[in-house]
């Protein structure tokens, strides 16, 4: 038989557990993860999950993140959510593939062979494997793949690099019809097999176009008319439009400015320059060696400049503007109003946010009432005998 003081000391254990468990709960529920300010990190999307990886801050990051996008978020205050920390990596490139992120190119100060792949399988506990390829004959110089930077000239070829993602194997395409080599550019691939390439600092010229038939293996160039002001650049981030017709670009350097902050259309049926003045209230920064991912209308600019902010554009129905707030669409065609959905969404959002806040105050204030009555309970028979036979108090006067 357990005393009454020994059943307190149990009871009263069970309670403060309780207390911490609920408070640590909270806190976890409430904190996100706030990477430091980079650039030159990689992106991939993968179901309905924005992964972050990487990138260059004085030396390279290794940290693996995401914002799951089926959530509302405030641009301000992305809840990114840490996955892992995993080698080091800065100036590389990735395209996603079923459910994994394959990453190529590094920076120099890494070392290693120049065409080592590191895999990231986001649904293995985002293990990370590292692929060796020994064939440097196909790509003879370490190089960043984002900015071109390499260990000898070896990297102004001007040839094309094809990557196998069934076999992990590289091809090189030369023909005698390419173009010069171009240095931190854009490479955007449309459905017909083409890949449109812009800016760079070997082309100067906004308006002189690249084109990259995959079909043939073949070079073309077009050059575009400009509506507008819009600067040549580099570092700068070009995205295909939902209906493939046009390529936005946004930020990068240019030789009359060290950041760049107007938004440019390229109309791909006509070959067009547009300049464009989104609706909304400007973004902090105009970034350069940033990402740019499409979803649902909505393209997230993110990091760049040695920063940490993101930039939302939403270019729903031909309708350029910055967001301060994502709302996820169910799809295109029955999305409310950007404007409404969100600050419908902030207003049920806040009413949740209060009910779990004022229900775990309930709890604990109980919790706390409860620990409180024992104590009194245990002071009470501290002054009395208590009788083990009759399981009864004894008030002896």
């Amino acid at each position: 038989m357990h005393s009454p003081n020994t059943s307190f000391l149990v009871s009263n254990s069970m309670h403060s557990f309780g207390i911490i468990a609920l408070l640590i709960l909270f806190i976890n529920g409430c904190i996100c993860y706030s990477p430091i300010e980079r650039e030159n990190e990689v992106a991939a999307f993968i179901s309905s999950k924005l992964y972050f990886y990487g990138g260059w801050n004085l030396s390279s990051l290794g940290d693996l993140f995401y914002i799951d996008l089926k959530q509302q978020f405030n641009a301000s205050d992305p809840p990114f959510q840490l996955l892992a920390m995993l080698e080091h990596k800065g100036d590389s490139s990735a395209v996603a593939y079923k459910d994994e992120i394959i990453i190529f190119g590094l920076d120099e100060s890494q070392g290693g062979s120049s065409n080592d792949l590191i895999i990231i399988n986001v649904t293995s506990n985002y293990s990370l494997n590292i692929v060796e390829n020994t064939d440097n004959s196909i790509w003879p110089s370490q190089r960043g793949i984002t900015n071109g930077s390499a260990s000898n000239s070896t990297l102004n070829d001007g040839a094309m690099y094809k990557f196998d993602i069934l076999s992990y194997s590289w091809e090189v395409y030369n023909s005698s019809t390419q173009p010069i080599c171009r240095v931190q550019h854009t490479a955007t691939m449309t459905p017909d097999g083409n890949i449109i390439m812009i800016g760079g600092l070997f082309n100067p010229e906004i308006a002189q176009i690249d084109i990259y038939d995959t079909k043939t293996n073949q070079w073309s160039q077009k050059n575009a008319n400009i509506i507008g002001r819009v600067y040549a650049r580099w570092g700068h981030t070009a995205t295909l439009t939902t209906n493939n017709q046009s390529i936005i670009i946004y930020g990068g350097h240019s030789n009359s400015t060290p950041s760049i902050a107007d938004i440019a259309v390229l109309n791909l049926s006509a070959y067009i320059w547009t300049s464009i003045t989104p609706f909304g209230e400007k973004p902090k920064i105009f970034p350069f060696h940033h990402t740019a991912t499409l979803y649902n209308d909505y393209i997230f600019f993110a990091f760049g400049s040695m920063s940490n902010i993101v930039s939302i554009l939403d270019i729903s129905n031909g309708h350029y503007e910055w967001v301060t707030s994502y709302y996820p669409r169910v799809s295109n065609l029955n999305a409310p109003n950007s404007s409404n959905s969100i600050n419908i969404g902030i207003v049920v959002e806040s009413i949740v946010g209060s009910i779990i806040v004022v229900g775990l105050l309930i709890i604990i204030s109980y919790l706390i009432y409860s620990n409180n009555k024992l104590k009194k309970e245990n002071k009470y028979l501290g002054t009395h005998r208590y009788n083990d036979e009759t399981n009864e108090v004894v008030n002896d006067k």
